[in-house]
């Protein structure tokens, strides 16, 4: 009997194994998928376990306030960690409260953004006088987010004010300080452009692209401006700046994602060590960061930085032998040109930057060169090229038309007029003259709740019929590798989900992929909206945790299915 009851206990745990082999190896097959693409190792882009708590930026820079004014800003939070993060904001001390809603939330994969809004209230003839025989001022502060809000009221001097919001989470508390500046002067108009200097990257020839300006007024009054045709002769000539190519180094995809990675474009002559910050998409360095390199050709450049109250010290190397020292440390945050060159010998360079103690935003580099060109009359048009303006901001549109422009580097400045000053908008660009070949088709196939796109479904043929896909026909096209303007888009698959997901790598590192692995580059898509092209969007669903791609605006109504509208993919035909 007693061996009997042995013999069935062996064949109990052979049986055991035997299941537990076959389970894991139908666990392979399905994570893997016969026929897939070829795999590459999981890509898992958070290896944190526990929410992390990130804020950007840390100081908000207002300048001078003038009575009837006000001046906005925008504080995003963002969990770089897995989980959920709730978070709460302080109000303002010593100021008298009008509104006293919890200011808090919580935090996931998306980042949430906290309003401030400081106003100077009053004229300046609606002012009491106080016993010295100065003036206090009427100022509101307001915190929002969501539909929640926080507003405070105080009599202030004239003078610099530095207030702080105290935001706290279980992962950590961080401080936003916000500075701004009363000034009672009524003030003409005064026109302010942003940005001031646009690259427009490399970009194919015979075709047409444009960028965004904003002009507003920070004085009063009505501001009346126009586009000079007579680029060369301004009335200032300080404003024209140096004759060189311009090349930023703000990231789109990151804005306000708490950390910075190099432009999809740039990643042959921009290279950085460490852990950087971004602030408005451009890297912004702290004590973990490192270095920075940059690549280039040509005899001299300029650096642009903006210094701040916590800058430090910046080396600068070129070609591996230090160039100098910068103190790049200032009362207030301003933007500020370094020249660093300008009589080297002409041809490739490295420089390396190093940083001391403090935090430093870094926005690009100008590069002097013989090879810069002028581009033809007409190429390069503003719209609309006037405008008035009182407290709104106009937006402005700067086209460029490559048509039978040659290859080469060009450069020319957009020059505006008006009763409150002048500005000038530097612009560049790189123009490659390589043709677009053929676009690829990108065919679509269902199963259940999982879109799968395919560039070759012959290839993929096994795996899509042993799954039980169904064709739905071509979904969009994409662009065959080394087209300008464009990078590779991946497929990855989540076997515990039976999802896919698509993107390209600078997307995708703002994801978190945990559980995806990656199943190739299925072509290459526009980063940014070339011509004839169209968006790619993102659609999300909460609870099923799977993701909808599709070139209709209206999502193809899978909105009444439970998915949330994600953001856009990138550019396709």
């Amino acid at each position: 009997m007693q061996r009997r009851i042995i013999i069935l206990l062996i064949c109990l745990a052979w049986l055991f194994v035997s299941a537990t082999e076959a389970s894991a190896e139908q666990s392979t097959k399905l994570i893997q998928g016969e026929g897939s693409l070829k795999h590459a190792p999981e890509f898992e882009m958070n290896g944190d376990e526990k929410p992390a708590f990130i804020v950007s930026p840390e100081e908000i820079h207002f300048g001078a306030i003038h009575p009837g004014e006000g001046v906005k800003g925008i504080i995003l939070l963002r969990n770089e960690g897995l989980g959920e993060l709730k978070w709460s904001a302080a109000g303002l001390s010593g100021w008298t409260i009008i509104e006293n809603q919890d200011i808090s939330g919580s935090l996931e994969n998306k980042p949430k953004e906290i309003r401030i809004h400081v106003s100077f209230l009053e004229s300046v003839s609606g002012l009491d006088l106080i016993p010295q025989g100065r003036h206090l001022y009427p100022v509101q502060f307001s915190i929002e987010t969501g539909d929640k809000r926080f507003v405070g009221r105080k009599d202030m001097e004239a003078g610099d004010y530095r207030e702080s919001i105290q935001l706290t989470s279980p992962s950590g508390s961080k401080t936003v300080f916000v500075d701004f500046k009363i000034d009672p002067q009524v003030r003409e108009p005064q026109i302010s452009v942003a940005p001031t200097r646009l690259d427009f990257g490399i970009i194919p020839s015979g075709q047409q692209f444009e960028k965004k300006i904003r002009i507003s007024n920070l004085g009063n009054g009505i501001l009346k401006w126009r586009i000079r045709d007579d680029a060369g002769s301004v009335m200032d000539e300080s404003l024209m700046p140096r004759r060189g190519r311009y090349i930023s180094f703000c990231n789109e995809d990151v804005k306000g994602r708490g950390f910075y990675i190099v432009p999809v474009g740039m990643k042959d002559s921009l290279e950085i060590s460490g852990r950087w910050l971004e602030e408005d998409g451009f890297p912004l360095q702290t004590p973990t960061s490192g270095t920075m390199k940059f690549r280039f050709t040509g005899y001299g450049f300029s650096l642009f930085i903006w210094r701040g109250p916590d800058a430090g010290l910046m080396s600068i190397y070129v070609d591996d032998a230090i160039l100098g020292q910068y103190e790049c440390k200032a009362d207030r945050k301003v933007s500020a040109e370094i020249v660093v060159a300008e009589n080297m010998v002409d041809g490739p360079h490295t420089v390396m930057l190093t940083f001391g103690q403090g935090r430093l935003t870094i926005e690009g580099v100008r590069i002097y060169g013989p090879h810069v060109k002028t581009g033809k009359t007409g190429w390069m048009t503003v719209v609309p090229d006037s405008g008035e303006i009182s407290k709104q901001v106009n937006f402005v549109n700067i086209r460029m038309d490559t048509k039978g422009i040659g290859p080469g580097v060009y450069t020319e400045p957009v020059c505006l007029t008006s009763n409150g000053g002048d500005s000038i908008i530097e612009v560049s660009v790189e123009i490659n003259n390589d043709k677009l070949s053929k676009e690829i088709d990108i065919y679509r196939f269902i199963k259940g709740r999982n879109y799968l796109f395919s560039a070759n479904p012959q290839a993929e043929a096994k795996r899509l019929h042993e799954y039980g896909y169904r064709k739905q026909g071509i979904a969009f096209r994409l662009f065959p590798k080394g087209t300008p303007g464009t990078t590779p888009f991946y497929r990855w698959y989540n076997a515990r989900l039976g999802c896919h997901f698509y993107a390209y790598e600078g997307k995708a590192k703002m994801m978190n992929l945990s559980g995806y692995t990656m199943e190739g580059e299925i072509g290459n898509i526009a980063t940014s909206k070339l011509t004839g092209t169209k968006e790619l969007y993102r659609w999300y669903h909460p609870s099923k945790r799977c993701y909808f791609f599709t070139t209709d605006p209206k999502g193809e109504d899978v909105a009444k299915k439970g998915y949330k509208f994600d953001g856009i993919a990138g550019y396709v035909k």
